[in-house]
């Protein structure tokens, strides 16, 4: 199987598994995502995975209900580039565009921090709604109401859809 990974996709994998419990989570089949979730997450990091029969159908879409993780809403942060995956819970839902193989692409780099300070809230849903518009992420504002300073350095050079739950939770297998 040849995969593609968008820039600062395993990285930000890594670095959320030092604040949130990683669930992977895919309105695909099991056959086609675990192959792909193995080449993203090396470090093996992700608490667990998600398909298809984990989402709710919902006027013919499948959607991620966080609902269903089992754990308070206001710990958990979805990433996702579909708006319609976070559909019954958009105030979790930190949004990123699609891509399609631009190697210069750096979004995900700038995701990172926002993530970082996410873990920080006693409750997510009071934030996240501040730092997007028209389910767009705005960087700026995420930058100043988070008290993320401006990156230093130009980013590395080095990818798909991370639901994330803050780790500060008890030890509760995903349902």
């Amino acid at each position: 199987m040849f995969v593609v990974k968008r820039p600062f996709c395993e990285e930000l994998i890594y670095r959320a598994s030092e604040f949130f419990e990683v669930v992977m989570f895919t309105a695909s089949v099991p056959e086609y995502a675990e192959p792909l979730y193995q080449r993203i997450d090396r470090h093996q990091v992700t608490a667990a995975c998600l398909y298809r029969d984990h989402c709710t159908f919902h006027n013919g879409l499948y959607v991620k209900d966080l609902a269903k993780l089992g754990r308070p809403l206001s710990d958990i942060v979805i990433v996702d580039n579909s708006p319609l995956s976070s559909l019954f819970q958009p105030e979790n839902a930190v949004p990123v565009t699609s891509w399609y193989e631009d190697k210069n692409d750096r979004e995900l780099f700038h995701v990172m921090p926002v993530l970082e300070r996410l873990a920080g809230v006693v409750d997510v849903r009071t934030v996240i709604p501040a730092i997007k518009e028209e389910d767009k992420l705005m960087i700026e504002r995420a930058r100043e109401v988070l008290g993320i300073p401006e990156p230093s350095a130009r980013p590395p050079s080095t990818t798909r859809r991370i639901p994330i739950v803050k780790q500060n939770i008890e030890n509760r297998p995903v349902e």
